[in-house]
């Protein structure tokens, strides 16, 4: 016994169309091939970077709007292996733009600045008090 929904789209569609041909087909996500690095699994190591890249995080808002922004890409790209394109499309942001993010994370977690200076000192920033 033939699929009624099929038979009514044969109203609409000939035999030759893509889509009665086989062309809607349910495909699975593609995701990203590429290893889980040890700090994106841990909240007290991700803490650590967030408050270090952003250190006025609890007073100012444009900070913690970043710090979200970032805790969003390490969600999407790190943890769930989300591509950069897919990351792109569900924050709504463009691709040179999550590459940017992408790359400052990384650059956060191996202690460097995101700037691509330095590594982060423990000693306060400014001209020392006499």
């Amino acid at each position: 016994m033939p699929n009624p929904e099929f038979a009514e789209l044969r109203g609409y569609l000939d035999g030759q169309d893509t889509f009665m041909t086989g062309g809607h087909q349910i495909i699975k996500m593609r995701r990203g091939n590429r290893v889980t690095p040890e700090w994106a699994k841990s909240r007290k190591t991700l803490q650590k970077i967030l408050t270090r890249s952003f250190p006025q995080l609890r007073k100012n808002p444009r900070q913690r709007a970043r710090a979200a922004r970032w805790a969003s890409v390490i969600q999407l790209y790190y943890r769930m292996h989300m591509t950069r394109g897919q990351v792109a499309e569900q924050m709504k942001l463009g691709q040179k733009t999550v590459n940017r993010l992408i790359e400052n994370i990384s650059r956060a977690a191996k202690g460097l600045k995101t700037s691509g200076g330095g590594v982060y000192s423990s000693r306060p920033a400014g001209r020392p008090k006499k």
